[in-house]
């Protein structure tokens, strides 16, 4: 808005956005073998990501912009290019117990699909574990 930018939605499409390429670039931005332990983790809680689905990964708006349509207004953007590519639903992984994320993306249209609690995900990040909402679009 105005040159500035103010909201950003980062998706990725699991056939090409895999585990080896999400690890190699963490490794190229720094992270070392103190990566590992939480990814394991990660990975044992989480889904199967089905390679046909398009995956929402985060949002976020600039402070002072919430509410004004910017996600929504990138969220359609970004389903225009994938619907062009041929896919038809999206996902997104949120953690169990974040209401606002939740809210937000059932305003959207998104259902909740799956639970899963891990032990080792709340010893880690302090959360019960993970859900997986999903959107035909």
């Amino acid at each position: 808005m105005d040159g500035k930018s103010i909201g950003t939605l980062c998706s990725y499409e699991p056939r090409i956005a895999t585990k080896e390429t999400f690890e190699a670039a963490l490794r190229e931005i720094g992270c070392g073998d103190e990566i590992d332990k939480p990814l394991e983790v990660v990975y044992d809680c989480s889904f199967d990501t089905n390679r046909s689905r398009l995956m929402f990964d985060f949002m976020e708006e600039l402070e002072g912009f919430i509410d004004v349509g910017i996600l929504k207004a990138l969220m359609q953007k970004s389903l225009l290019s994938a619907r062009l590519k041929g896919y038809r639903i999206v996902r997104t992984i949120i953690e169990i117990g974040s209401l606002e994320a939740e809210h937000f993306y059932t305003k959207l249209g998104f259902d909740i699909v799956e639970q899963k609690e891990c032990d080792s995900y709340k010893e880690i990040f302090g959360r019960a574990g993970v859900m997986l909402l999903a959107m035909e679009f």
